[in-house]
């Protein structure tokens, strides 16, 4: 999660957030796959190719990242799942939000099939690639 302050919402401020996961796999992780949406301003663009190539480049175990992209229409991502709990429990919650490290504390507090983990992004990790 960031703030206003920190990103936005475009195609960098997504594949930085992909990048640091990728960074912090385990070393003995040689594929991965992604699966997305076909939102051209978030992930289906020449910023999240840029990345996921600059990745392979670099890394001496990870080979091959296969991008994955459902069908409109036929989309049901977790993440989506995830966006809909957050809303309804605040939906429900009289927790005031009234900073952004508020909403990190509230997400940490939603629940689910387990706590949702929230990494803040800081300025230094969103690049422009």
């Amino acid at each position: 999660m960031w703030h206003e302050a920190i990103g936005g919402r475009g195609s960098n401020d997504i594949a930085s957030c992909l990048y640091q996961k990728i960074l912090n796999l385990p070393n003995n992780i040689t594929h991965v796959i992604t699966y997305s949406d076909t939102c051209g301003g978030q992930n289906r663009n020449i910023n999240m190719s840029a990345m996921l190539s600059l990745v392979t480049a670099n890394s001496s175990t990870l080979q091959i990242i296969d991008q994955q992209f459902l069908l409109p229409g036929h989309i049901h991502l977790e993440c989506d799942v995830v966006h809909a709990k957050i809303e309804r429990a605040k939906k429900y919650s009289d927790i005031p939000i009234i900073i952004p490290r508020d909403w990190y504390q509230f997400v940490r507090t939603v629940k689910g099939k387990k706590p949702f983990k929230v990494i803040e992004m800081k300025q230094e990790q969103i690049f422009s690639f």
